[in-house]
């Protein structure tokens, strides 16, 4: 039945109803339903909407903040705001950028609908994650330990190593120098016996 009245409206009264809401979000269900709202038309509501919004990024450091001016920099753009107070605007394009930017509305209509629909978690939680802190906290420290003892194995471990590969050189060139000189008093006892 909802599906079937949203496909009788018209686009404006689709857009109407979406403005209303946004209003809605940003001054609570008290002033909507008054006569001044219910009586305004798609252009008005353009220029409240963009007013509203506009005096609210400028003046408030916390959306500043928190768009960071990369989220939306439209926004902040004085471009933006000369864009839709000047006078030769004609009210068609400000309804057809309404029209093109409509994704947007759907985008944060959709966030903060999952942002209602989280869960709240229960108190005992929070006292149970409070009482596991100290043994994070151990548990974190005893990591650490073993990071300390690794690394002083892994130093052992490359000391031995090293120690080893010089033996093993040594004891090596100690093997090829004896055979050389057994090799080269050979050689002097055949060239005597050699009449």
């Amino acid at each position: 039945m909802f599906n079937n009245s949203i496909i009788n409206m018209t686009e404006k009264e689709i857009i109407e109803i979406r403005l209303s809401r946004i209003e809605n979000i940003v001054y609570g269900s008290n002033n909507i339903t008054s006569d001044e709202f219910i009586s305004l038309n798609i252009p008005y509501f353009v220029d409240f909407i963009e007013t509203k919004v506009n005096n609210l990024v400028k003046e408030s450091e916390v959306l500043k903040k928190m768009m960071n001016f990369r989220i939306y920099p439209f926004l902040l753009e004085e471009k933006f705001f000369s864009l839709f107070k000047s006078c030769n605007t004609i009210r068609s394009e400000k309804i057809q950028l309404i029209f093109l930017n409509l994704h947007l509305y759907n985008n944060v209509l959709s966030q903060m609908i999952s942002i209602k629909e989280l869960s709240i978690p229960d108190s005992n939680i929070y006292s149970q994650a409070a009482s596991k802190i100290p043994q994070f906290h151990t548990m974190l420290m005893t990591i650490k330990s073993f990071e300390i003892q690794l690394n002083y194995l892994s130093k052992r471990i490359a000391k031995i190593l090293e120690l080893w590969y010089e033996i093993g050189i040594n004891a090596v060139n100690d093997c090829f120098m004896e055979w050389d000189e057994r090799i080269n008093d050979l050689n002097l006892r055949l060239k005597k016996q050699m009449p």
